[in-house]
């Protein structure tokens, strides 16, 4: 989006299917998230809403005599949240990584 403006959309859907005895319904959810950065990418502040749609509640079902049921799990999944990030130090560190690997040792005993 630009000036330090993002946006994340995910989304889910699981079709119908059956388990066992069970036969699940349909669930799907929807997360959206605006983000702001801000301060040379210092900072930032974050919208998002999870499951927007209020449609990751799971329906399960059984014909199966004598086990006859229907069911509705209501979750309480919906959720808006604001976040304010701030990372303190420096923020470019790759010229300070040093490699390291568990053989460096015997490599220069070997002289490699």
């Amino acid at each position: 989006m630009g000036h330090g403006w993002s946006t994340r959309l995910y989304a889910l859907y699981n079709s119908p299917s059956f388990s066992g005895l069970n036969d699940y319904d349909s669930y799907s959810y929807v997360m959206v998230a605006v983000k702001k950065s801000f301060w040379d990418k210092k900072a930032s502040l974050k919208l998002d809403v999870s499951d927007l749609f209020y449609q990751l509640n799971f329906r399960v079902s059984s014909t199966v005599v004598p086990v006859v049921n229907s069911n509705i799990n209501y979750n309480d999944t919906r959720r808006v949240r604001l976040s304010f990030t701030y990372n303190l130090g420096k923020t470019d560190l790759k010229g300070k990584r040093v490699e390291t690997s568990g053989n460096a040792a015997e490599r220069s005993r070997l002289g490699h």
